[in-house]
């Protein structure tokens, strides 16, 4: 499977990479690619992945936090001997293989993040985003931090929903302007995201 990956230009890369060109992100020029990775191992007898899933992403996102980490991320890649950096929090995914202790999910259910907070439903695993990596295009992912796309929206979608999701009911649940009545209004500007009562 050929995944989307940013490359340090200054390593020469072993593997057959696919360079895509570079793209402004402001002062920083970002060099992408393609890389081609196998289908990694999920042992199904191994009580490690009792409740993991692997999935194969369909479509991946790149938000503005994602923009942000990949900045950041990038400049640091630039002065290591690292050969390439994933990118993405944000999915839709099929599922390949299953644990043992999975019961709501089947191979060939599509899925995307769980992205709930303050809590995952989980002690040990973390709330929040589920991965940092969705371009490298397979996952290893708890049963908790993925969810089945409901019918009403597609892969593209699907793709680029969770976050904005789970940012949106989290300023909500926050706020209390639904225990309190009225109307929430959720503006966002250039990436700044606000919540009015009207």
């Amino acid at each position: 499977m050929k995944t989307v990956v940013a490359i340090n230009p200054n390593v020469k890369n072993p593997k057959k990479c696919t360079d895509l060109g570079e793209v402004d992100f402001g002062e920083v020029k970002i060099r992408f690619g393609l890389v081609e990775f196998e289908q990694p191992n999920f042992d199904i007898n191994d009580s490690n992945n009792d409740e993991y899933l692997l999935v194969k992403i369909k479509a991946f996102s790149c938000n503005f936090r994602d923009k942000a980490i990949l900045l950041e991320s990038y400049l640091k890649m630039k002065h290591s001997d690292r050969l390439f950096l994933p990118f993405g929090s944000e999915f839709s995914a099929e599922v390949v293989f299953t644990g043992k202790k999975v019961m709501n999910f089947r191979v060939g259910d599509k899925v995307m993040p769980n992205c709930s907070y303050p809590y995952s439903g989980k002690k040990g695993i973390l709330p929040g985003v589920a991965t940092n990596f969705a371009s490298i295009g397979w996952l290893r992912i708890h049963k908790n931090k993925v969810i089945k796309i409901p019918r009403s929206i597609n892969e593209i979608e699907a793709a680029c929903f969770s976050l904005s999701a789970q940012t949106a009911t989290g300023m909500i649940r926050r706020s209390g302007i639904l225990d309190k009545g009225g109307t929430p209004l959720i503006l966002s500007a250039r990436s700044n995201t606000s919540l009015n009562k009207v």
